[in-house]
C-alpha cells in the first residue's frame, strides 16, 4: 500500500504555512523515519497524513486514491500522537475496551490481546494501572494498542517526547526490535537521532516545515544537502565561520580552494559556515596545534574536546589518547554552507 504525499501545504488559522511542499514516497511494508527539531513540523505532518487535521494545499494518495475518499475505517491506519489509554485502568482491561469498542467479542479482544503482548515482550505491563507505569512502559502500553491492529499503515508521533534520558535507550531498544513485527507501512516523526539513522528504511529531514533531505541515512551523511542534516548525526558535526577571499580560504594549517573561483563570486569577502565530522580530524606533524580539555571514552576510540578558532570542537582519536597538546589535520569532507539558507554550497573531498 505505497502513500505519496504531493506538493503539500498546510497552515494554522492566522499563521504563515508551518508544511511547504512536502513530497514523500513510501514504498509498501517499509518504514519512514522523519526527523526534526521541536518545531520544524514533524508532529502536524503526522497528524495530516492521518487525517486528524486538514491541509490546504496538495495530495495524499493511499492505495492509488485520495487519502479523503476514504472513510476513517477503510484507511485502516494505526496511529500513536500520545497517550489515549485509561490511566486508572490496567492495560489490559483498556485494550479489550478498545477492541470490544470495534465489535469483537469479549473472549477474542482478551485473546488477541494476550498474543499481541506475548508477540512483542509486554506481557509484564498487562494488569499494571496505566497510571503506574514509567515513561517508556506506558509507550510499550500504547505500542500494544498499535499492534493489535493489523492495519496497512502505523503512524507514530515521537515516543521520546518528554522522555527523561535514562529511559530512552530502552524505547530505542523496543522500537528496534519490534518495529518489524507490525507489518505493513510505518513512519515514525522523532526528534531522537539514533532512531532516525538506524530504525527506517529511509530518513527524511524536516527544517521549519520544509524536507530538506530524503533518501537512505548513509547517503544523506555522505553527501547532506542543509546543515541540519549533518547534525542528526553522532558525534555531531564541527562547525566554524570562515572568510572566502581570492576562492580560497585556510583551514588546519591547509589552503582550500575553489575548483572555478567564478562560481562562487557571490561569496567573495563573505563569511560561510565550514563544517566537518569529527572523524575527519587526525594527528599530523604539519597539523594545528590544540589542547584537548575533555576526553570521552567511546570504545576503541577516545572523543577529545577542544578550543579551536574561537569554536568549541570535538574530534575522534584511537585510545589511548596520550598528552594534553595535539596537532591536528583535517583529512575527509569538508563541508560550506551559506550562513542565511544553511544550505550545501560546495563539498570539498
Amino acid at each position: 500500500m505505497e502513500l505519496v504525499v504531493k506538493d503539500l501545504y498546510k497552515k494554522y488559522f492566522g499563521y504563515d504555512y508551518c508544511l511547504k511542499g512536502i513530497n514523500l514516497k513510501i514504498s509498501e511494508n517499509s518504514t519512514l523515519c522523519i526527523y526534526g527539531i521541536e518545531g520544524s513540523g514533524k508532529s502536524t505532518l503526522i497528524k495530516v497524513i492521518s487525517g486528524l487535521e486538514e491541509y490546504q494545499k496538495g495530495e495524499i494518495i493511499f492505495k492509488g486514491k485520495k487519502l479523503e475518499t476514504y472513510s476513517f475505517k477503510e484507511r485502516n491506519f494505526s496511529v500513536y500522537t500520545g497517550n489515549i489509554l485509561n490511566p486508572e485502568k490496567t492495560v489490559f482491561k483498556s485494550l479489550v475496551k478498545i477492541l470490544i469498542s470495534r465489535g469483537i467479542n469479549k473472549k477474542e479482544a482478551e485473546s488477541s490481546i494476550s498474543q499481541t503482548a506475548k508477540n512483542i515482550g509486554t506481557e509484564n505491563i498487562m494488569n499494571f494501572k496505566f497510571s503506574d507505569l514509567t515513561f517508556a512502559q506506558k509507550f510499550f502500553a500504547e505500542f500494544t494498542r498499535l499492534a493489535m491492529r493489523k492495519a496497512d499503515l502505523y503512524l507514530i508521533d515521537d515516543p521520546f517526547e518528554n522522555v527523561p534520558s535514562s529511559e530512552r535507550e530502552e524505547i530505542y531498544n523496543f522500537l528496534k526490535s519490534n518495529l518489524n513485527k507490525l507489518g505493513g507501512t510505518k513512519i515514525i516523526a522523532t526528534a531522537d537521532k539514533s532512531t532516525a539513522i538506524n530504525i527506517g528504511d529511509l530518513t527524511a529531514v524536516l527544517t521549519e516545515g520544509i524536507i530538506s533531505e530524503y533518501g537512505k541515512a548513509s547517503d544523506i551523511f555522505l553527501n547532506p544537502e542543509t546543515l541540519a542534516a549533518c547534525n542528526m548525526f553522532l558525534p555531531e558535526i564541527n562547525t566554524v565561520k570562515i572568510k572566502i577571499k581570492n576562492g580560497s580560504f585556510p583551514l588546519f594549517n591547509k589552503i582550500y580552494k575553489f575548483p572555478d573561483g567564478n562560481a562562487f563570486k557571490v561569496y567573495e569577502d563573505r563569511e560561510v559556515i565550514a563544517a566537518f565530522y569529527p572523524t575527519s580530524l587526525f594527528i599530523s606533524e604539519n597539523g594545528l596545534e590544540c589542547e584537548i580539555y575533555e576526553r570521552k571514552l567511546l570504545g576503541e576510540y577516545t572523543e577529545c574536546f577542544s578550543h579551536i578558532y574561537g569554536q568549541h570542537f570535538s574530534f575522534m582519536l584511537k585510545t589511548p589518547v596520550c598528552g594534553d597538546k595535539v596537532k591536528l589535520s583535517l583529512d575527509g569532507k569538508l563541508f560550506l554552507f551559506d550562513t542565511n539558507s544553511n544550505r550545501i554550497i560546495h563539498c570539498f573531498n
